[in-house]
């Protein structure tokens, strides 16, 4: 029996919708310049950064591994 196992892409994309999705409706109770929404917001800026880097520290350590 074979069971799926998610990727770390995978994961960290389930993790920048979920934050979206909290900000959004913080925005809609607390309002967009509420402390709280801005905290989400600047929690999904490092989330959404950390997976666009990603691939390029990858490859960054597959060149200081092949050095």
């Amino acid at each position: 029996m074979c069971k799926y196992v998610k990727s770390h892409d995978e994961i960290m994309l389930e993790e920048i919708r979920a934050k979206r999705k909290n900000m959004i409706d913080c925005a809609n109770i607390c309002g967009i310049s509420s402390e709280e929404t801005i905290r989400f917001s600047q929690e999904l800026d490092k989330l959404i950064f950390t997976y666009q880097c990603r691939p390029f520290e990858e490859k960054r350590m597959t060149l200081i591994k092949c050095s």
